[in-house]
């Protein structure tokens, strides 16, 4: 690629900075560098760092005399040669979003945007780099997702409140029974503890519903995270006498933010309860397949509509009278975080099968 054959990138400063990027004078550079909040930067083809704008130390706690001749991997971590020559070789028109490393061991969210560019007085090849700062925006999508997060929990509490008054009632019966001095103690004393331990096990779920996410990922195993589902969705499944179904033995693990993960699939149950207009079946089922791994929701509702199909899962697009059109889209964007995907279709005979797939990469 000739300096000014440049790729058609996302910003109009973007294209500025690519096009004629060697020509510019160092001084225009630096002023450049100081006065912008992205960093770029540029490579020679044995891959040591030839020239960085100042805003890097902004973006990455480093000095340009740190970098400057050095391999650009060492620092720019955790990128790899090998995907870099992926993404060059791609000519990817759009950024990548990653997570690098600064100085001081946190993590700053970036948009890297890559070009090889040829200086035609001397043949010399280079790559040029524009690092955009994403902290703000990542920032602001997390407010969003914990905003629907709570929402979820205030909507599910009026449900798990029932849930929970029914062990209390049974609790306060036997306690009154035990001290008339009825027989049976042994018997009541393990009832009554099977009922503070479903009372326990529905409050931890709420509560680890309503912290913010950690953004931490781990292994996880899947029967864990739909159990754990199930437990806060049973009682409004069972409201409208639909039956939640999946095999208590389900194996595998996954590597995700758990507590990004539950609230994906809290927001697929939960739509596909409130789908059932009738009493009914909602079936979750996992297929390991060589690539993927798939999370299947299939519920026995109405089914999307062919003509809602493609705006489903927009934002603020929904088919609820209340609702606010962010679950699927939020879902979608949880997923693309951890590299997967959302699927959804009608079923042939009745209702609607959601997925979540995660790739092999992403399986341990």
């Amino acid at each position: 690629m000739k300096i000014g054959e440049v790729y058609s990138l996302k910003f109009d400063q973007q294209q500025l900075l690519f096009s004629n990027f060697l020509k510019l004078p160092t001084n225009i550079l630096e002023w450049m560098g100081s006065h912008l909040n992205d960093a770029f930067i540029v490579w020679d083809e044995k891959d040591r760092i030839c020239f960085v704008s100042q805003s890097i130390k902004n973006l990455l706690g480093y000095k340009q005399e740190e970098l400057i001749g050095n391999p650009w991997y060492e620092r720019i971590q955790p990128l790899e040669p090998k995907c870099v020559e992926q993404y060059l070789a791609a000519e990817r028109k759009e950024g990548i979003h990653v997570e690098l490393i600064h100085k001081n061991n946190h993590t700053v969210y970036v948009e890297v945007c890559l070009a090889r560019i040829e200086d035609q007085s001397s043949n010399r090849k280079y790559v040029a780099g524009l690092l955009k700062d994403l902290t703000a925006y990542k920032e602001a999508k997390e407010m969003i997702v914990q905003a629907k997060r709570m929402s979820v929990v205030g909507q599910l509490a009026a449900s798990i409140a029932h849930e929970i008054r029914n062990p209390l009632t049974s609790i306060k019966g036997f306690l009154q029974l035990l001290k008339a001095g009825v027989n049976h103690k042994e018997e009541y004393y393990r009832i009554m503890e099977d009922e503070i331990e479903k009372i326990e096990s529905i409050t931890s779920e709420l509560l680890f519903m309503s912290k913010p996410s950690s953004n931490k990922k781990k292994k996880e195993h899947i029967g864990k995270l739909i159990s754990d589902v199930v437990v806060l969705l049973q009682s409004q499944a069972k409201f409208k006498n639909v039956t939640i179904k999946y095999d208590e033995s389900i194996s595998g693990v996954i590597y995700c933010d758990p507590s990004q993960i539950k609230q994906v699939l809290i927001n697929l149950v939960k739509n596909a309860i409130e789908a059932m207009e009738e009493p009914g079946d909602i079936s979750i089922f996992v297929d390991f397949m060589k690539e993927q791994t798939i999370i299947n929701v299939v519920d026995e509702g109405i089914g999307i509509p062919q003509e809602l199909m493609d705006q489903l899962g927009k934002a603020f697009f929904t088919t609820k009278e209340n609702g606010t059109g962010l679950g699927l889209n939020i879902t979608r964007e949880i997923m693309e975080q951890h590299g997967g995907l959302l699927k959804f279709f009608r079923n042939e005979s009745k209702g609607s099968t959601f997925q979540i797939i995660f790739p092999k990469t992403f399986n341990h």
